[in-house]
């Protein structure tokens, strides 16, 4: 039996570490949002959702493609880190300031166009000061992810506290969330910076203007991805709110939360990953096709078969987590859902082109699948409301999941998909018509049944291998830290 490679146990506490980060967020993001929903009206949580989703977008532009940049950078050299720190860190802070104003500025335009006050959107605004001092990029290129994991915890339980004491859904108390939530990133700025300077001390923050034209080359390629990214998150909540209603808007957050939550392990697995596959392109190009391919396949294995039950009881989880003004937002929920498969495999095709680094494909990819969300949202929403919405999504994720699998094929040759990654989307196809089969019988005993096809489906396609399944006990030591670091193959 192999022993896991040291570059194995890596990533395994890697993952464990931005798992349980992205787990405790997730549920605390989870459990603020349906706090939220219950105690604020439709109307008021869709206005709060639009304010937070034009600042979202702003904070990409804030980044600039910075994050990934400095990241792999600190991943190849971490004396790197004083010198990359004081030059984003200045850029990020300039870019931000220009956005505030702009917010502050148009804030009274905007808030007639999404009907939500324009003090809401201006105080929301101050939380571009996050992506500007943060210094999480600096952690994940030194594989420190446990430090992220507690500032992004700690930040996440100040404001849910905070929330939960003074916002009751009475008068102009929702403007307390963005205060509350301006306030707990801060603190876990400081603390992340001061966690830091403990490894490098004298951190500064410079205006070096001569300097940035170099970090841009490839940071703002993956900037104005981020910003299509984030266009593209939050876009069809903005026309939904234009075109239609905040309620409306907000039939549509609540689905969308829970299916973002059900990308939680994607997104760690990508985190994870990075600055693995960022090492094994400069000498391994087979051995980082093979990690990531791996990886997809793993996680569609395991997200398939939850999406299915998802979709099964749709309304009636929306209903129990979010309340009953959103029992009927199950086929917003659904059509989302089938979006899952098509991101899984996008986000895996993007993590090797920011390895490479291919910012200009990883770009022209995020372009088309916005352009695509768009046009389809702008005749979908009018005539079908968020559900038109959810359906623009997903046509939007297949038509980019293909112009990025042609892209990676154009630049490196070969693809991180084999044969063995159509196991787990075959495997639920053939649940899904046991399911439908014997939908006339009783579902205690047909979910079982489903779930027992679905594995034995799954394995005789080979979507998990004996191999992988013994070699499990080791990537779990190593994850506690119980093997011997020096072991290799």
């Amino acid at each position: 039996m192999r022993t896991p490679t040291l570059q194995t146990r890596r990533l395994a506490r890697n993952i464990t570490w931005i798992s349980l980060e992205e787990m405790l967020i997730r549920v605390i993001g989870l459990a603020t949002a349906i706090y939220l929903a219950r105690v604020l009206t439709p109307a008021a949580y869709g206005a709060l959702g639009l304010a937070l989703a034009i600042v979202g977008i702003f904070s990409t532009l804030v980044q600039a493609g910075t994050g990934s940049y400095a990241t792999r950078i600190t991943a190849l050299n971490p004396a790197s880190v004083p010198g990359t720190y004081a030059r984003i860190t200045g850029m990020r802070l300039t870019g931000a300031g220009v956005a505030i104003t702009f917010l502050v500025l148009l804030a009274p335009i905007l808030s007639r166009t999404f009907s939500f006050s324009a003090g809401l959107l201006i105080l929301c605004s101050f939380l571009l000061l996050r992506p500007a001092l943060a210094v999480f990029w600096a952690f994940r290129g030194l594989d420190r992810m446990h430090v992220n994991t507690v500032a992004g915890v700690a930040e996440k339980i100040i404001a849910f506290t905070g929330l939960v004491l003074l916002v009751k859904g009475q008068g102009n108390d929702l403007l307390w969330v963005p205060v509350l939530e301006v306030v707990a990133a801060l603190a876990m700025v400081w603390w992340l910076r001061m966690r830091l300077a403990q490894t490098y001390p004298g951190l500064s923050i410079a205006f070096r203007f001569k300097d940035w034209p170099e970090v841009s080359r490839e940071s703002l390629p993956l900037g104005l991805a981020a910003f299509l990214g984030s266009v593209y998150l939050h876009g069809a909540i903005l026309l939904l709110g234009w075109l239609d209603t905040p309620e409306s808007a907000a039939d549509f957050l609540v689905a969308q939360k829970l299916m973002l939550t059900m990308a939680i392990l994607l997104q760690v697995i990508n985190s994870s990953a990075f600055p693995t596959a960022s090492r094994l392109l400069s000498n391994d190009r087979s051995g980082a096709l093979g990690l990531l391919s791996s990886l997809l396949r793993y996680y569609l294995v395991i997200i398939i078969p939850a999406t299915l039950l998802l979709t099964l009881y749709a309304n009636e989880v929306l209903a129990l987590f979010f309340g009953a003004a959103y029992s009927n937002s199950g086929p917003v929920l659904i059509v989302l859902l089938a979006a899952l498969p098509f991101l899984a495999i996008s986000h895996s095709l993007t993590v090797l082109l920011r390895a490479l680094p291919k910012p200009r494909a990883v770009l022209a990819g995020r372009i088309v699948s916005t352009l695509t969300l768009f046009l389809l949202a702008l005749i979908l929403i009018p005539r079908f409301g968020a559900a038109g919405a959810a359906a623009a999504v997903v046509a939007s994720e297949a038509v980019g999941m293909v112009l990025l699998f042609f892209l990676v094929k154009l630049s490196i040759g070969a693809v991180p998909w084999n044969s063995n990654c159509f196991a787990p989307i075959l495997a639920g196809v053939v649940t899904t018509l046991f399911f439908l089969a014997t939908d006339s019988w009783p579902v205690y005993f047909g979910l079982p049944l489903a779930a027992l096809v679905y594995v034995l489906a799954v394995w005789m396609m080979k979507g998990v291998t004996a191999d992988e399944l013994k070699s499990l006990p080791h990537v779990l030591l190593s994850v506690l830290g119980r093997e011997d670091q020096g072991k290799s193959p």
